[in-house]
């Protein structure tokens, strides 16, 4: 006796939605990533970057020293992508605020606004904290003033 193949579902069968498994390794890594760059913000900016270590973020948030190797290379990595993921928070706010906003003075009163609203969420521990733009100067090789450049550029 022959085993019949069970029938195969296709697109049409399941809808035209996309539909995301929560055991989707690619979602898993960025929620991942974006929780040790929110809570190495939150330490560098409390403790100072030359104060927080690595075993330092891991432990906070449970993980291995080793394990955190899987998404830095360095402190200075981290460093860097906590300044990243800020810069690229704040432009997407930035081009919102512009598709809301006409005038330039609205603008800038929109960014301050929202500005402070994300210290005063990110201090309440309601949404990724940010690291400070102002200690930059400690990325070795990758200096850059992100407030002036997103004010100067796009706002």
């Amino acid at each position: 006796m022959r085993a019949t193949p069970l029938p195969t579902k296709t697109s049409s069968d399941i809808g035209t939605l996309p539909h995301r498994s929560p055991f989707d390794k690619t979602a898993q890594h960025a929620a991942k990533r974006d929780a040790i760059l929110s809570e190495a913000s939150r330490l560098f900016n409390s403790k100072g970057a030359r104060a927080t270590t690595l075993a330092d973020v891991a432990a906070t948030l449970g993980l291995t020293k080793t394990s955190l190797y899987y998404y830095v290379k360095t402190k200075e990595d981290l460093i860097f992508q906590c300044y990243a993921a800020t810069l690229e928070r704040v432009m997407r706010k930035i081009h919102d605020i512009k598709a809301q906003h006409q005038s330039p003075t609205d603008q800038i009163k929109a960014y301050i606004a929202s500005h402070f609203e994300a210290i005063r969420q990110a201090k309440q521990g309601g949404r990724q904290s940010c690291c400070r733009t102002s200690r930059n100067r400690l990325v070795k090789g990758r200096e850059t003033n992100f407030d002036r450049t997103v004010l100067y550029h796009h706002v």
